[in-house]
């Protein structure tokens, strides 16, 4: 993250970073607590109406986006969100962020997790399907 270009962590000391992605990473619990449902929709609504807004009225804009990732980030052969300039021809490309090496490990580390319960979600459909 940066502000103006600065590095957030020329900003802010690593302990405010640390408990600002940690707040980040809850957001969606803590909106779904304070609704009191058991339902998050409005950030998947608002993404999806965003998307169809980009497409339709062909104002390209860079967005997240879970898209095939074809080595961008050292990442490939798998679909993760990550930022894209989208238009009214769909995704034109995606854009890598300057990502200093600990987040570039957090990345890999989410890539790999994604494997990981693919792999365990199939081996679970195969095995219903046998049964």
């Amino acid at each position: 993250c940066s502000v103006r270009g600065i590095p957030l962590t020329e900003l802010m000391k690593n302990e405010k970073i640390d408990r600002l992605v940690e707040r980040t990473r809850c957001s969606g619990a803590e909106i779904v607590e304070l609704m009191q449902t058991k339902s998050a929709y409005l950030a998947p609504a608002k993404a999806i109406y965003e998307m169809l807004e980009t497409i339709l009225l062909d104002r390209p804009r860079i967005l997240p986006i879970c898209t095939y990732l074809d080595g961008n980030y050292g990442v490939g052969e798998i679909c993760m969100g990550v930022p894209c300039r989208l238009s009214g021809g769909g995704i034109e490309s995606i854009v890598e962020l300057k990502l200093n090496n600990s987040e570039l490990e957090l990345l890999h580390q989410s890539a790999k997790s994604i494997r990981q319960n693919l792999i365990r979600t199939n081996s679970q459909l195969l095995s219903s399907i046998s049964a």
